[in-house]
Formats: C-alpha cells, structure tokens, sequence
C-alpha cells in the first residue's frame, strides 16, 4: 500500500482508496484504486487491471503502470488481489479435490453485479461513473478472469488480454485443462483485443497444431486470419473483416471492428511481464501499449443504455428430469439471454446462469425487455444437458408463444461439443446454443464457437 500511495502522490489529482471484497475461497481480499480528484460533472468511467498467476504483489511497480496509464487518459484504475498462487489455479470452475478456485469464480466474486460487495458496486457511484464504460486488462490468469467479467457486469465494454489461453498445456506448472469458459465469454469479440507469443511456455507450447498458440487464439477471439497461410496472419487485428461500419453486438448499433489478436514473433509467456517491451519506441512493436490503451480506452467510452424494460413478472420454466437419460443435468449450468429488437437486429441482453446441477429449474423475471423477440438458452461446457421443455409463463399464461418441448423421449440438447450424437435430442445432435423466438419456432445459433452474434430469432421491420 505504500508503494501505491507514494506513486499516487506523484500524480496530479489522484487519491488513493482502499477497500476489500468477499473473495471466491472465502475470507476477504484488497483492493486499490486511482481516484481522479478533477472528474467531470459526468464522473469518470472505471477500468481494472488484474495481474497473473504468482504477480499479485501490490509492492511492484507493475500494476501501478497499468493504472497509472488508464488513470492519465480519465478513468478511475483499480487493481485487486486474488487467490493467485499455482495451487490455487483450478481451471474454469475449480476442483474441490485440491482445494482450487476456478477464474469463472474469481470473476465472480470480483464482477458479480448483483451483489452489493463486488468491486465495481463498491466503486461505481461513489467514485467512478460505470454507464460511462468499464475497461478491463490483465495477464495470464488475471486475463482470464477479466476476460470473463462481462458475464458477471453487463457495463464491460472492453478488454485488453495479455497472455491470455483456453489450455494450459505446461502439465508441470499448472496442469493440462480444457479451458472451454475462454471460448464464451459475453463480451462481444469487437471489443476484444489479444496479445500471445508464438512459443508461449504456458499456453500453447507449439505454435501449430492441436492446441497451440494460434489455434487458442482463434478460438478465444473468434477471428481466423489464416486466409492464405502466409506471413500477415499473426497479425489479426488487421483482419479482412475490418471496417468503420460493423454492427456491434453489446450496443446493437455500429463500431470500427478492429478486435482480435496479435501473436508475437519469437515472444514468450513471460515477455508480458516486461514493462520495456511496451514502452522501447526503437522495437516499433505492433502491441505498443500506448496504441492498444488507447483502443482501450476509446472502445469502452462506447457504451449502451440498458434494454428498455417493461414491469412483467415472468418464470423460465426448465425441465431437465428424463427418465431414460443418465446424468442429463448441466453442472455449470447454461447461459440465458433475453433478446429485444434493437435497430431491426436481435440483441441479447444480460447474461444469466440458470439450471446448474438440477433436473428442474426456475427463474423469475420482474421486468421484461419492451421489444422481446425470444431468448438464447447457450451451452457452457462440454458436459451435455438435456432438455425436455422451456417454457416462460406471466402467471398460469404461456408469455409472447415462449413454449417449447414436451414431456416425452425427446428434447433439446446443449454441449460445447456440438458432433456429439444423441439420438433422443432434436435433430439428432447437441447443439452450442439455440434461439426461441416469439413466433413460436427456435434456431440453432452455433456452430462450434462461432456462435451467432445477434438473436436468430426474426425482427419487425
């Protein structure tokens, strides 16, 4: 805290606050944040930075830079610790076995925006204005929890992603997970941006082939420049889809689609954690901090108002007890999205967890959004659900023909393993997501990753 403090006082208008949070392994944790004095009626929006694996030392000068950084171009910067050590890493959703907390439980407890001691509630109104747009950074495993923060707090709007992966591959170091949370999450792939090594130590080992560098950052972003297979592709934030026109999935309106990745020649796992490779203008690297901050910075600034709501209570009715399936449950449960017209394209909404580890689940609703076109129901891991009926009820009353299923030997099946072939499921396959529109029909809206970025379901013109 001294070390912050004294960096602090070397900024003009900077205050430093403190504070602690409920921490995923229970107990609490600290947090610290850069506090401009001279904010403008408006306030300021709010970024964070999470360090990796072993980083989270608040003594070195590191995740000050970050902060400092974000707090001169007029955010309020936070950085926070976590449970960061080795034996602490258990993948997406941790293992009790040994005792590890998954990122998406880190992510939680830090992001959770329905719970009133999570970091930006704590922050947001009293110090920063988050309707103005949260940016988040981070590397290796601190990326990956901020990779995930947008599933927990719908005002993330950007992310900056250094050393970032789904499969740890170094079995000695953290052991070998399929990290399929990496490849979900709700932050549209426009507002993200990834930087890895071509021999990252960590994440991926090999460049090529099953699980390399580039087959992880493929998957993660949802952007594939390998159109020749030529020299370029590590470059995909100069991707063919680049364009001032592109429509943006999280405001349902248009943004410069210039995410993606960027994959360093000859670079390492650890070569992010050298401050000098950011700031050498004699490199002339392409990931040069101030460009991508300002990316950053510039990309979050472009915010949404939420849906437009009207007061109706609803219930999601899920059946998932069939008595001819074993192990039908999804013990992560599976994403809900509502979707509403926005500018004639389907966009979703925030994102909820629904049905984890149970046969038969409800959520209740109070509001619903005016323009309700259906909802996305999408797999979160490769374990299969399957389900028998979704229904959305206001009272006894099925809400706007949101019907779907019977009671019978057939159903809807959700893996993020979309080949898998059960014969009982719709269509005789699991599927990654799936659109059920008011028009009474529903959609298959993925295909591996690739997932639909706008709802299938059909738009009044």
């Amino acid at each position: 805290s001294l070390m912050l403090q004294s960096r602090c006082d070397g900024l003009a208008h900077c205050n430093l606050v403190e504070g602690t949070y409920d921490a995923s392994e229970g107990g609490q944790r600290p947090w610290w944040a850069f506090v401009p004095d001279n904010c403008p009626d408006g306030g300021c929006p709010l970024f964070f930075w999470i360090d990796g694996t072993g980083e989270v030392d608040f003594r070195h000068d590191r995740q000050q830079l970050w902060m400092e950084e974000m707090f001169n171009r007029g955010f309020v910067a936070v950085t926070a610790d976590y449970a960061s050590g080795i034996v602490s890493y258990g993948g997406c959703y941790g293992r009790g076995i040994t005792g590890s907390w998954g990122v998406d439980d880190k992510a939680k407890s830090i992001f959770d925006q329905d719970h009133s001691n999570s970091i930006p509630n704590q922050v947001c109104g009293e110090h920063a204005n988050c309707d103005l747009g949260i940016a988040v950074g981070g590397f290796s495993q601190g990326s990956q929890i901020v990779a995930l923060a947008g599933d927990y707090d719908e005002r993330v709007s950007a992310a900056l992603l250094y050393g970032c992966g789904n499969f740890p591959n170094n079995g000695l170091l953290v052991g070998i997970r399929d990290m399929q949370c990496m490849n979900t999450v709700k932050l549209a792939k426009q507002r993200r941006r990834y930087f890895s090594g071509d021999n990252d130590g960590l994440f991926g080992l090999t460049y090529d082939g099953d699980h390399g560098t580039r087959s992880q950052m493929v998957e993660m972003s949802h952007y594939n420049c390998d159109t020749n297979g030529g020299a370029g592709d590590d470059n995909c934030l100069q991707h063919p889809e680049s364009n001032a026109n592109s429509p943006d999935p999280y405001t349902g309106g248009m943004i410069e689609n210039i995410g993606g990745y960027y994959i360093v020649k000859g670079g390492v796992h650890g070569q992010f954690l050298d401050w000098a490779n950011f700031t050498n203008p004699d490199l002339a690297l392409p990931y040069y901090k101030s460009t991508h901050l300002d990316w950053l910075a510039a990309t979050a600034k472009s915010t949404k108002p939420p849906l437009d709501e009207d007061e109706r209570r609803v219930t999601l009715q899920m059946d998932l007890d069939h008595r001819w399936k074993f192990r039908e449950t999804a013990p992560q449960g599976i994403f809900f999205e509502w979707a509403a017209a926005v500018n004639s394209r389907g966009v979703l909404g925030r994102r909820w967890i629904v049905a984890e580890g149970t046969t038969s689940a409800r959520k209740t609703f109070s509001q619903v959004p005016t323009d309700v076109v259906g909802f996305r129901l999408t797999a979160r891991t490769i374990n299969a659900a399957f389900l028998d009926q979704v229904h959305v009820k206001e009272g006894r009353r099925v809400f706007e023909n949101l019907s779907f299923g019977d009671n019978n030997n057939r159903g809807f099946c959700f893996s993020r393993n979309p080949s898998r072939d059960w014969s009982d499921c719709e269509g005789n396959i699991s599927r990654t997501c799936i659109d059920f529109c008011t028009n009474g029909r529903w959609y298959d809206c993925g295909n591996g990753d690739a997932n639909h970025e706008f709802s299938r379901c059909p738009v009044p013109i």
